[in-house]
């Protein structure tokens, strides 16, 4: 659901794993099915994927795939930048085969067949290249809710340690420890813009939506406008917009919402995203972003 205010008819979503230390997004969002594409010389490269993470690159040289590629070779490898999503880790066909039957029952062992699938698709349905990648996503999930159960465990008086981790609550602490998730994700996706900054006035829209998402769990608004309408309504000026909502008793389980589904978990790691603002209470969670 991210997208360019001139081409809203053209979003597109993807999905990725937890901290695979990759970039994502970009122009206007990038295809669940991008395919990195095998250049003349045989380096795999995917254009869509290079301009949405390194958009100082596509401001400066667009989005044509033969001037990224020129950049990237000339420029862009020197600097860091990767030439595809996922080009960056260490890719275990033993364990992917081993986790994902669905897919081993396709490909089997053949471990060229499986890392093609990971890097076609795989990434981008949150799948893990490796158990060290999988390790990072769970750790990740239980400090962000160990944060939160900190603050606030204490207060709960249920008794139940269950209860207290990570709460859904309007509790500035919950706030935070979601806020501090979103950008220890963004870093470990190698994202080379800066972190998102939390922004008042976005945190006044995520409240609004807070409200209405309590009352229909949807992107779309009871005037039947996206969230969109919600951050223009609030006189915010942008360029790109993203939402990501949640119906969960913790922040564990709210983190394993975004990261099971693509147009949430895109939000998270959009590099055009500069601000976010988040609300939570009653067991849902709002972060709104823009760029």
């Amino acid at each position: 659901m991210t997208k360019k205010k001139t081409l809203n008819c053209l979003a597109k979503f993807s999905a990725m794993a937890l901290t695979a230390g990759i970039a994502v997004f970009g122009v206007f969002g990038l295809k669940a099915n991008a395919a990195p594409e095998v250049m003349p010389d045989g380096t795999i490269f995917d254009a869509e994927y290079y301009a949405a993470a390194n958009p100082d690159v596509a401001a400066a040289y667009g989005t044509d795939t033969a001037t990224l590629y020129n950049h990237y070779k000339l420029f862009g490898y020197k600097e860091g930048r990767l030439p595809f999503l996922g080009s960056n880790v260490k890719f275990d066909p033993v364990y992917y085969a081993s986790t994902y039957p669905d897919v081993s029952a396709v490909y089997g062992l053949d471990s060229v067949a499986l890392y093609k699938h990971y890097i076609m698709s795989g990434i981008f349905e949150g799948r893990f290249p490796n158990a060290d990648e999988a390790k990072k996503a769970a750790d990740a999930a239980k400090k962000a809710s160990q944060q939160s159960a900190d603050s606030n465990g204490s207060s709960n008086r249920s008794g139940s340690s269950n209860d207290v981790i990570g709460v859904t609550t309007d509790d500035p602490a919950y706030i935070n420890s979601v806020y501090n998730y979103i950008n220890d994700s963004r870093e470990n996706y190698g994202i080379l813009s800066k972190p998102v900054e939390l922004s008042p006035a976005l945190t006044a829209v995520a409240q609004v939506r807070l409200g209405e998402i309590k009352e229909d769990f949807s992107h779309i608004r009871a005037n039947h406008l996206n969230y969109g309408s919600a951050i223009r309504d609030a006189g915010i000026s942008y360029t790109y917009e993203g939402e990501c909502i949640s119906h969960a008793n913790s922040l564990r389980d709210t983190i394993n919402y975004w990261h099971g589904t693509p147009e949430e978990w895109n939000m998270l790691l959009d590099g055009n995203f500069k601000k976010v603002g988040i609300a939570a209470g009653d067991g849902y969670c709002v972060a709104i972003f823009i760029g």
